[in-house]
């Protein structure tokens, strides 16, 4: 059977993969040869057995990945909608009284600076505002990709 990776598979799937290499298991099926039945690794058949074998059912459940909504953010969800009505209130930055003629990074990171008195690295809370706020940016044009017609 062709392996594939098992990481491609919906979570779901990925939790009857590990119910049946624990049932095989159980029947005295080697790593290998129901790794090759089920189509994982037998890397992989070995982790789950494992697993299983150390933490029983709770170790192969399915679990929830990744950070939950808003863990380990600088600036609070207010703080967040503030800043975002800054931006799209077509305020530019010199009205602010910041060195800006335009929002860009430097200038979001300036206005947190001093509206919240945060210094640290802004950069998920940058990336939240530029995907889902309507401001503009513009192209950086480099010196040497200038052509002057002499």
């Amino acid at each position: 059977m062709e392996k594939i990776d098992a990481r491609t598979h919906s979570p779901q799937t990925q939790y009857e993969i590990r119910k049946q290499v624990i049932r095989l298991r159980k029947q005295g099926i080697p790593n290998q040869v129901l790794a090759e039945g089920v189509g994982i690794s037998v890397y992989h058949a070995s982790r789950i057995w494992q697993s299983y074998w150390k933490g029983g059912n709770k170790a192969i459940q399915l679990r929830v990945r990744g950070r939950q909504e808003g863990e380990k953010r600088t600036l609070t969800a207010e703080q967040e909608a503030q800043v975002k009505r800054d931006l799209i209130d077509k305020t530019p930055p010199d009205q602010l009284k910041l060195p800006f003629a335009l929002w860009t990074r430097e200038a979001v990171k300036l206005l947190i600076k001093h509206r919240f008195r945060i210094g640290k690295k802004l950069l998920s809370g940058w990336r939240g505002a530029r995907n889902k706020s309507r401001f503009s940016t513009f192209p950086l044009i480099r010196q040497s990709s200038i052509q002057t017609n002499t």
